[in-house]
């Protein structure tokens, strides 16, 4: 009995010791992470100390996120469990005007700041605060990548976005979000009283694609189902190269939904580094995917994609422009025409005007260009010219009609707008660069107002542009 005791009060003690060292509100959570080795702290902070996880931090979780925020020294996983606590408490996002700053000639740029509740998450950088934005009814919507989804209405100083529980934690699980910040959604689209997500999935162990979930739209509770998961995926550990460390990057994985005429969607997909996906009609990877709105069932429009992360479908003049990540340099935008019986391919990873990365290991590089020349001609070769392309790398995100045949092409790390026409060829007559100063994930226009959001990453905002102002 005596052993018992001993041992139990042994154990009390320890766990209360560690408990305080995980989550202090005196800050001694460095002295955990010198103590306990990366790997094992998501299992000892989620399943040793459950009463830790974010549905139950409440207050204290709060007054200690606060401090260290304030502190500026959230990193890593403490950014995560620190979204997750606005998510899972379902607290409020209130973004306030902050600045409104001249940007070009007749041309301004109003930024609102999410001040209370700030998500940190992001996709590229330790901590900006990735999100998308989109428009239904009035009213403004935004999602961040591990799924806090809000929605606003319109405001002229501030938007008050409520959020909506949800069940996206179901598909797109904790240990995924913790894995890689890479790891989340892709992007959102709302039409006909349904909301569609894209989001990093994994089909399998360790093998991952890009697929969508759907839910009817509820300002009270969405319920997320499985859409569209193609049948195939790629291991995390696959190597193209032996004896190399060019294995596959969650950043590489597209995720742009546009609405598609009235019963078709399409996805871009990247190719996660697998760069004989993009070359494979079978492959759903590296590809401009139309999906059936009614069977989920899906063909290819186009191929041969690095990463495309922009897509605009212009009706008026039957086809569809995207943006496109080369690897170092060699970004693009393509256009992509829709009355085509044949699949159109657009040249990666044997044609492009970028060059291999490898982290300059010379094996490596031999290997990748014997077998992925990047040709420095398109046409030339067999494939499909881009109509602009970009060196050095512009990071492109999403593209968004402005009037007729001219369009706003948004990047991230030339942190820059670009506007551009076509000529009644189909090819680039202008092209004009706006500074913005931050990367910009998203970009969507809002109709009703005749204004474009830009979704900031950098210090986690919303910018907002009067399209008129645009020349």
């Amino acid at each position: 009995m005596k052993k018992f005791i001993f041992l139990f009060t042994s154990m009390l003690l320890t766990y209360f010791l560690i408990d305080n060292l995980i989550l202090s509100e005196k800050g001694k959570f460095g002295n955990f992470k010198e103590i306990v080795p990366e790997k094992y702290r998501s299992a000892i902070r989620y399943y040793i100390f459950p009463h830790n996880t974010a549905k139950l931090y409440k207050a204290k979780s709060k007054l200690y996120f606060k401090k260290m925020i304030k502190k500026d020294v959230l990193l890593g996983e403490m950014i995560v469990d620190h979204d997750l606590v606005i998510r899972d408490n379902l607290l409020d996002l209130t973004f306030l005007k902050k600045s409104e700053k001249k940007i070009s000639e007749n041309l301004y740029l109003k930024v609102f700041s999410l001040e209370k509740n700030k998500f940190l998450r992001g996709t590229k950088l330790e901590r900006p605060g990735s999100a998308y934005i989109d428009f239904y009814q009035g009213k403004t919507f935004i999602v961040s990548t591990i799924g806090i989804i809000g929605f606003s209405a319109p405001e002229d100083d501030q938007f008050h976005f409520k959020q909506i529980k949800n069940n996206i934690n179901k598909f797109l699980k904790l240990k995924h979000i913790k894995k890689d910040r890479r790891i989340g959604i892709k992007d959102i689209k709302i039409f006909e009283d349904m909301i569609f997500i894209s989001y990093t999935n994994e089909l399998t162990k360790d093998c991952w694609n890009t697929s969508i979930l759907r839910a009817k739209l509820n300002q009270k509770e969405l319920v997320f189902e499985k859409f569209f998961e193609p049948k195939d995926c790629v291991n995390e550990f696959d190597l193209e190269f032996k004896n190399s460390n060019d294995i596959i990057t969650f950043s590489q994985a597209g995720g742009r939904i546009i609405k598609f005429g009235k019963n078709h969607i399409l996805l871009s997909t990247g190719e996660f580094r697998l760069r004989k996906g993009a070359q494979d009609i079978d492959s759903s990877f590296g590809k401009i995917l139309k999906i059936n709105l009614r069977d989920s069932k899906s063909e290819v429009i186009s191929m041969g994609h690095r990463n495309p992360q922009g897509l605009y479908f212009d009706e008026d003049n039957n086809y569809v422009l995207s943006s496109e990540h080369g690897a170092a340099g060699g970004d693009e935008i393509n256009l992509i025409k829709v009355d085509k019986k044949e699949v159109q391919n657009f040249g990666w990873a044997q044609a492009s005007y970028s060059e291999h990365y490898c982290g300059g290991r010379a094996g490596c590089l031999k290997k990748a260009y014997d077998k992925y020349p990047l040709l420095k001609s398109h046409d030339k070769n067999g494939y499909i010219e881009p109509i602009k392309y970009f060196t050095p790398s512009i990071a492109p995100s999403e593209i968004t009609k402005i009037r007729d045949k001219t369009y706003l092409l948004s990047t991230m790390k030339d942190k820059s707008i670009f506007i551009f026409s076509l000529d009644n060829k189909n090819q680039i007559s202008t092209i004009k660069r706006i500074a913005i100063g931050e990367r910009i994930r998203d970009v969507a226009v809002n109709d009703e107002t005749q204004e474009i959001y830009l979704s900031l990453e950098n210090s986690t905002s919303i910018g907002v542009i009067n399209i008129s102002s645009l020349k």
